[in-house]
């Protein structure tokens, strides 16, 4: 387990940074799952994982090597470790670390021997979580495979702000018709002029205020077929489906 408390220095707003981001729990992607082969790939390990650190667990976006596994607990998360600095983690040998000797996933499955993990660092230097690459056996990186794994770091972290940036736009587009009519609705319902809208059979199914207190229709009273006779609807600007 842990012997630390899972906190950074800048936790709260790292978690902050890490809700904006509106990845946590997503489906998978395939430009995720691409870079975690990749990472995997280059490193010669069998396992690679995209992982992202909440409060109390460690969530993958993408995961090779460990079907079925979509988290942990934070508190035996060797990534835990890994966003405590912008440097590449890298243990060896994880039985002969202090830090994680006792952890059960290196006593127990997924038998973790060797891990490394690059650090997801956004533009504010929140770390986010990390991309790692992980062996059921000891193991070293090259220089050059450190550099590639911190490469591919900075490239998911371009993705996930992308991805972000996205959603946003998406949910802006999605809300101008919706503005649009919220301020059709304020001008026809504060008109002193009259508005009617009348289904494909010429039955009223709108009367806006004024309308109906010309009328003496309560604002909050139904509409049905009776209040066409009682209300003459040339006299409206009248909309139609």
């Amino acid at each position: 387990m842990n012997p630390n408390p899972p906190t950074t220095a800048d936790e709260a707003d790292r978690l902050a940074r890490l809700r904006e981001l509106v990845i946590l729990d997503s489906a998978p992607e395939p430009v995720f799952d691409s870079i975690a082969r990749m990472a995997s790939e280059i490193c010669g390990v069998p396992i690679a994982l995209i992982s992202l650190i909440d409060l109390e667990r460690q969530w993958f976006k993408a995961n090779v090597g460990l079907p079925g596994v979509n988290e942990t607990p934070r508190d035996v998360a060797f990534c835990d470790y890994a966003i405590r600095s912008d440097a590449v983690l890298e243990v060896p040998d994880a039985r002969a670390d202090a830090r994680f000797a006792a952890n059960p996933l290196v006593m127990g499955a997924p038998d973790i021997r060797f891990y490394a993990g690059a650090p997801l660092i956004l533009p504010g230097g929140q770390r986010v979580g990390t991309l790692c690459v992980i062996d059921r056996q000891t193991h070293h990186l090259s220089a050059t495979q450190i550099a590639m794994l911190r490469s591919l770091a900075a490239i998911v972290t371009e993705a996930l702000i992308m991805r972000r940036d996205l959603i946003e736009r998406t949910l802006v587009v999605r809300a101008e018709p919706e503005r649009a009519v919220r301020q059709l609705t304020a001008i026809i319902d504060n008109t002193t002029d009259f508005v009617s809208q009348t289904d494909s059979r010429g039955n009223i199914v709108y009367l806006n205020p004024a309308a109906r207190r010309s009328a003496g229709i309560a604002l909050d009273a139904p509409l049905n077929e009776s209040w066409y006779a009682q209300f003459n609807p040339p006299q409206t600007l009248q909309l139609y489906y």
